[in-house]
């Protein structure tokens, strides 16, 4: 995310006769931003399975549809032009995303995974993960 928005910086600058590096954008208000659209997503989902009764399901599906619209916007070809609010935008809109999909998962791995087998199926999943992680340090 760097980058995108320090060049959307330079483009605003340069149109108004200036430069731009990584100094002229504020990383800890992003941050900052980034952080507090991650916990109001983990808040809108508890209010949109509680107090809504919504489908965790049909919940994460919007979550999904919204993260990956998100992510078309920040990747999507603009303008030279064009000012930064677009991209910063999209991006706090995937981070209210990511704030959602873990309860979310949480949420569905509690019902789809057996409480019994849950350790084993984990466990499970690990080992090829860890495989991959073994073979791609080893290749370097």
């Amino acid at each position: 995310w760097t980058p995108a928005l320090v060049e959307y910086t330079r483009n605003d600058n340069n149109e108004n006769g200036g430069s731009s590096d990584y100094h002229d954008v504020s990383f800890g208000v992003i941050f900052s931003t980034f952080m507090i659209c991650t916990m109001m997503g983990s808040r809108l989902n508890m209010i949109l399975l509680e107090r809504c009764q919504l489908q965790a399901e049909r919940v994460t599906i919007f979550v999904l549809g919204l993260a990956a619209a998100c992510l078309a916007v920040m990747g999507g070809n603009h303008k030279k032009n064009s000012t930064a609010w677009l991209p910063y935008t999209a991006m706090n809109g995937f981070e209210l995303c990511v704030g959602m999909y873990y309860p979310l998962m949480g949420i569905l791995k509690g019902r789809l995974v057996p409480e019994r087998h849950r350790a084993a199926i984990y466990n499970l999943f690990r080992i090829p993960l860890n495989a991959i992680v073994l073979v791609a340090l080893l290749n370097d």
